[in-house]
């Protein structure tokens, strides 16, 4: 069985619609059984899934029958996936992905001796992570788009963030901010589904890094 990723919650894609405009859209898939998964057309192009890592996980037989067909009616097809499925695709991005333990202390036994030193180097400067929603959004916006500014890309509108927090369901959608000494140095944007959780959006300031 594949695991679950982000890309296979349908309401994704109605999301990325309210907010881009690009037409949110549902294809039927009959592979043994009837399947339907959802993406955002804009013109003669499908992408499965605008701004995530991730489009729905399929069989790579399906996947490749899914190309040729739309291909056959004229669309291009951009299809964000862990395996490689056309002559065209760009594969310089990386997952990081790591199955949970059963609890923290044998997650921290697993780790490298570097990393430990490191967690336990913030914990001495007294460094404070806290989860929320709604009231954290300023905090998070602030650092994510002075990040964007300083990697030179623009950031996705404040309005992205506010609607996913409003309107993502099947799983949770929240924020943790790292302080120190009050102030806000680090946040990460997080999204699960069906136990599949995901850091989407992390900056920190470079100077407590």
């Amino acid at each position: 069985l594949q695991t679950l990723t982000l890309g296979d919650n349908h309401e994704l894609a109605e999301i990325v619609s309210s907010v881009f405009g690009w037409k949110a859209i549902t294809l039927c898939i009959t592979d043994k059984e009837t399947l339907y998964i959802a993406g955002n057309q804009k013109g003669r192009k499908i992408v499965l899934l605008p701004h995530f890592s991730y489009g729905p996980s399929l069989r790579k037989e399906t996947v490749s029958a899914v190309f040729q067909e739309l291909k056959s009616q004229g669309y291009q097809c951009e299809w964000r996936h862990t395996e490689v499925f056309s002559e065209n695709c760009y594969t310089e991005k990386v997952s990081s992905i790591l199955p949970l333990l059963a609890n923290e202390e044998l997650e921290f036994d697993r780790l490298s001796s570097g990393v430990k030193h490191k967690i336990r180097k913030s914990e001495a400067n007294g460094l404070i992570v806290v989860k929320g929603k709604q009231e954290l959004l300023k905090e998070f916006y602030t650092l994510y788009s002075h990040r964007m500014h300083v990697l030179g890309s623009p950031a996705l509108p404040l309005r992205w963030f506010e609607t996913l927090l409003q309107r993502y369901s099947h799983g949770e959608a929240s924020l943790w901010v790292v302080y120190m000494n009050n102030k806000a140095v680090g946040a990460a944007f997080m999204l699960e589904y069906h136990g599949f959780y995901e850091a989407c959006w992390v900056a920190t300031l470079s100077a407590y890094n």
